[in-house]
């Protein structure tokens, strides 16, 4: 699956930093950085624990990725 680029990107961001009440910027600079324990910091221990699930088995975050309400999700945000 090709991740978003642009405008999809931006779009994406912008949601993820509203949820996790950060910027964008800072957002993708703690992605690009590879920083991603100050993200997970920042979701409920719930989602931290599920975060960290996805980051340590690719299979299973591919599996999320094929669920029916990730996909929805991606064409909305992925256009």
């Amino acid at each position: 699956m090709k991740l978003p680029e642009g405008p999809a990107l931006d779009r994406l961001l912008a949601q993820a930093g509203k949820a996790l009440n950060t910027s964008p910027e800072a957002l993708k600079a703690k992605i690009d950085s590879g920083k991603l324990d100050q993200i997970a910091a920042k979701m409920t221990p719930a989602q931290s624990k599920l975060f960290g699930q996805l980051l340590q088995n690719p299979k299973l975050a591919e599996k999320m990725m094929q669920s029916p309400k990730a996909q929805e999700m991606m064409k909305k945000y992925w256009k």
